[in-house]
């Protein structure tokens, strides 16, 4: 059917708005590496003295939270062993399972709300490098010359993860998970089943 002259075509019907969606955290915007105008030296001094300063997203709303089926969130099963083993043994081992339990909790609240700056991610980075020097002076007190070096392979990827995951920030989704929840698990696990308390009877 043709038109007549001077006809004004009628606009098209407006598009329904899509719902909003989160967009998945490793697509994110990723801030710079700590402090970049530091050296590396320098850099890495600022990321072990500092408590804990979050991750930067600034796409996702103030409400967003992860999924309990984010490894960010599953992977903190790992931590629970070695609270039920050091809580379990005779004597028990109260300090690890009272420190493990604190960073259990706050973590799992820091990453649920997807490690947002502020208080609980100073709370949280604070208590996790109160655990891993903890680890650190049991690896020194360390039983056995087996237990001194699973410990100390534990320290030193458990470290170069820290590090890696922080100075550059597109590999934290992949790689926290793994190295600063199931390898810190596996560390204070060995620590629970076979170490001597250091600082409570």
């Amino acid at each position: 059917m043709r038109r007549a002259a001077g006809a004004v075509e009628a606009p098209p019907p407006p598009s329904r708005p899509s719902a909003p969606r989160y967009p998945p955290a490793d697509r994110c915007p990723t801030p710079a590496p700590s402090a970049p105008h530091l050296s590396p030296c320098a850099r890495l001094l600022s990321l072990l003295a500092t408590a804990g300063t979050g991750q930067q997203r600034a796409e996702l709303p103030a409400h967003a939270r992860r999924h309990a089926a984010d490894p960010q969130l599953w992977t903190h099963l790992a931590l629970l062993p070695a609270i039920l083993a050091a809580a379990a043994r005779d004597p028990p081992l109260r300090e690890l399972a009272a420190l493990q339990s604190v960073v259990l909790v706050l973590s799992c609240l820091y990453h649920r709300n997807y490690e947002r700056p502020g208080v609980l991610a100073k709370g949280e980075g604070a208590s996790a490098k109160a655990l891993f020097l903890y680890g650190v002076a049991q690896t020194v007190h360390s039983p056995t010359v087996l237990l001194a070096c699973a410990n100390t392979c534990c320290f030193a990827l458990t470290a170069g993860v820290f590090v890696a995951t922080n100075f550059d920030k597109r590999l934290y989704e992949r790689w926290h998970p793994w190295g600063l929840h199931v390898l810190p698990g596996v560390w204070s696990t060995l620590i629970a089943l076979n170490h001597a308390p250091l600082l409570l009877p």
